[in-house]
């Protein structure tokens, strides 16, 4: 494996602990990440082009979402997408300058220090009631300030160095099926043992529900296999153990938390009230219901569009002042409408087809990302399509050289 340069290390940095410094802002309108998407589109133009490129639908998706901006928003400021435009920037800078096992390389340096980390605070705070925090308080925070930290130094569930814990879930998910799937990294098995039990320790619904979609996945991979007494004793063996595991952890103090979560995702499709979980899965399915026709097809391009149709909305008692979180896939539906959902799906498929198993395992993990988190271009949505891009030119690559 060649050196690493400089630049493509930022690049890399820049991408995988963006979560992480969005934590922290120079201004209420700058963040660190939107600094490091900055830099990251920078540098890239100091390496040497990949082949790796953004699949074309991918790019008439975007381009059909800025010019949607551009045609619905109602002043020259909202006209510009300027959040957006970041994450295409690095969206460009990944996929132009970043290798494949640099990439690996550096993902799991960093999946051994944020897992450790959080077994770290997990047995501090059981064992001796200290709550070791992973934020860095003499930097200016953007979420929420001094209520944020005083949250942060309180509660219960774990999150390494991230906000909370299912921005950690959404960082080792990628990295456990890169350790599962991948031939070459299978020996892994410590930073493998780590990433389970650091996703059961954070008490994340996202993280449970990954790490269902992984064995469900590694499970078909199995049964697709060539058969074999081994794949068979050991498909058996994950069948009989599965419900004894879920039954023993749904008993513990973790499962327990992560169970009461689940119950109030249930109580929160009466949108009732703007709870977290209702928030997540289904605010922006209502607010599209109730959008006109027309703007259901094409979207409705801005955010000061949605805030008009949200004020004269059934629901706009639930929306607490500038909050606008919807998950991936009502956020493509009211910014795009069905058309962007279409184009955003077909650049999905471009990726998909001729992929090797572990490629894909990445978009089947992004779906549901997508269902309960504001993942479209994100820093995470980046992150699953680049890593889906590059092993889908690793198994090209290697279906030529056999041929």
């Amino acid at each position: 494996m060649s050196r690493i340069k400089w630049h493509e290390a930022v690049i890399i940095l820049c991408l995988l602990l963006h979560n992480v410094l969005d934590i922290y802002a120079i201004t209420d309108d700058l963040t660190f990440g939107n600094i490091a998407d900055l830099l990251a589109f920078g540098l890239c133009f100091f390496s040497k082009r990949e082949k790796n490129m953004i699949p074309l639908l991918l790019w008439v998706y975007i381009i059909y979402r800025i010019l949607m901006s551009f045609v619905a928003s109602s002043s020259l400021m909202s006209m510009i997408p300027v959040g957006f435009i970041l994450q295409v920037l690095a969206l460009f800078a990944a996929f132009r300058a970043i290798h494949l096992p640099n990439l690996i390389k550096v993902y799991m340096g960093l999946g051994y220090f944020v897992t450790v980390f959080l077994l770290i605070q997990y047995i501090a705070v059981t064992l001796f009631g200290v709550h070791i925090s992973g934020i860095l308080r003499s930097l200016p925070i953007a979420i929420g300030g001094d209520d944020f930290l005083l949250v942060i130094g309180s509660r219960v569930r774990q999150a390494s160095i991230f906000s909370e814990p299912a921005h950690f879930a959404e960082f080792i998910l990628p990295l456990l099926c890169i350790l599962v799937f991948d031939e070459y990294c299978k020996k892994a098995w410590l930073l493998f043992f780590l990433c389970v039990v650091s996703l059961l320790l954070s008490m994340s619904g996202t993280a449970l529900l990954g790490l269902l979609v992984v064995l469900l996945l590694y499970i078909i991979k199995l049964l697709a296999a060539r058969i074999s007494y081994k794949r068979v004793f050991l498909s058996l063996v994950i069948i009989v153990t599965l419900p004894i595991g879920l039954f023993y952890y749904s008993q513990s103090e973790v499962g327990e938390v992560v169970l009461s979560r689940s119950t109030s995702i249930r109580d929160a499709q009466s949108a009732t009230s703007a709870s977290s979980e209702y928030v997540r899965l289904f605010r922006g399915y209502d607010v599209f219901g109730e959008l006109k026709a027309i703007n259901k097809v094409f979207g409705c391009g801005s955010r000061d569009r949605i805030k008009e149709n949200i004020t004269y909305s059934y629901y706009t008692s639930l929306f607490d002042g500038n909050s606008f979180y919807f998950n991936g896939v009502s956020t493509i539906l009211l910014y795009t409408g069905f058309i962007g959902l279409i184009l955003y799906l077909l650049a999905l498929y471009s990726i998909w087809k001729n992929n090797s198993f572990c490629g894909r395992s990445f978009l089947l993990l992004l779906v549901p990302f997508m269902m309960i988190a504001s993942i479209v271009l994100n820093s995470t949505g980046v992150l699953l399509l680049l890593l889906a891009s590059l092993y889908k030119n690793k198994a090209l690559s290697h279906n030529s050289m056999v041929d």
